[in-house]
């Protein structure tokens, strides 16, 4: 079975500069445009 893949599991998994930057923009497009939704393409 493979492992669940989420944005949350995927940014948790970066090195810590590049984490940091993922959430900033998360934030931004979430306060931006909160309807919008997170996925994999």
């Amino acid at each position: 079975m493979a492992a669940e893949r989420t944005v949350d599991a995927y940014v948790a998994a970066l090195p810590d500069g590049q984490r940091e930057i993922a959430e900033a923009v998360r934030r931004l497009v979430r306060s931006a445009a909160p309807e919008a939704r997170e996925a994999f393409k």
